[in-house]
């Protein structure tokens, strides 16, 4: 069933009559009495069925659903959806901007989006909220795969391609990747350690080094030869070519392939590292504090001035 022009009224209680808080009897003296009841009853959930249809045509309840009650809401044409994750209620009330409501009554204002309807995802059913305006307020990705090793690493990158995509709307900038960033900045720290005298110049040269660590780490997981790899991005990098990066089966030009990084999550990290080494810097001495050896202690120790000695 597809239902457009939806009018959604999200429900965080039962769809049916509703439960006292407190233990209540009710005392009949009659069997006239006990229908009167029964229709008294069925008559008011009707007419708050009815009430709710007015405003709505979607209600999506987190509480259980009585059978009677569900219907009466067949009978007015309303779409009745059952959630068990208190969780997706709350999802569902920030994205169509309406409240929860605590009562079978209807909402002030209905959350509404273009269509609702139910679609099959593998063994088990959804149900899908449409919108086709460039607004949408949600986007819900689908990930399938044979084994859950799998599905954790699909999760993972989507969660990598939403951060990189929210880091390109603050700033779309873009660098080198593939190790070919980190490889530049070592050769350029390296050439200007080189000419630096005293603590600074091995600062520089270590830095380089360290920054030489993740192409080579690149190279190791895609089984490349490790040395043959940095060898040829160290000449290549020497002849001023700084788009030479590690790909899955050698070196590779990072602008062909399309390979990069976004600049600030690079600038970010570099810098953190960088105040970290400026930290080190500027330790002078190291003290350790050791513990001192145990002292043997005299069997018969000499008595304090004012004692006495236990004969």
């Amino acid at each position: 069933m597809v239902l457009s022009g939806a009018r959604v009224a999200l429900l965080a209680c039962d769809f049916g009559p509703a439960r006292p808080l407190a233990p209540a009897t009710a005392r009949l003296s009659s069997p006239d009495d006990l229908i009167r009841f029964r229709k008294g009853s069925e008559s008011l959930i009707e007419k708050q069925v009815a009430q709710l249809a007015a405003a709505a045509n979607v209600v999506v309840v987190s509480g259980d659903i009585d059978e009677k009650t569900l219907t009466h809401a067949d009978k007015y044409g309303l779409m009745v959806i059952q959630v068990a994750s208190r969780r997706e209620m709350v999802y569902l009330s920030e994205v169509l901007r309406t409240p929860l409501t605590p009562y079978l009554v209807p909402p002030l204002e209905p959350g509404k989006c273009q269509r609702v309807y139910g679609q099959e995802l593998g063994e088990a059913l959804a149900v899908v909220f449409e919108w086709e305006s460039t607004g949408t307020p949600a986007l819900t990705l689908v990930l399938r795969g044979a084994t859950a090793h799998g599905l954790r690493g699909a999760e993972q990158a989507a969660y990598s391609g939403i951060d990189a995509y929210f880091q390109l709307c603050q700033d779309p900038r873009l660098l080198p990747g593939a190790g070919a960033t980190e490889m530049a900045l070592a050769k350029m720290l390296s050439e200007t350690g080189t000419k630096l005298e005293g603590p600074n110049g091995p600062t520089f040269l270590a830095f380089a080094q360290a920054l030489q660590s993740l192409p080579e780490t690149l190279a190791e997981n895609a089984g490349l030869a490790v040395p043959h790899v940095m060898a040829e991005m160290n000449g290549a990098h020497q002849a001023g070519n700084f788009l030479i990066g590690v790909g899955v089966e050698g070196i590779i030009n990072v602008a062909q392939e399309e390979v990069w990084d976004t600049l600030i999550a690079k600038a970010q990290g570099l810098r953190a590292v960088a105040d970290v080494v400026q930290q080190l810097l500027t330790v002078d001495d190291v003290v350790l504090a050791k513990k001192s050896p145990a002292c043997p202690q005299d069997p018969n120790p000499e008595p304090k001035k004012g004692s006495a000695r236990p004969l």
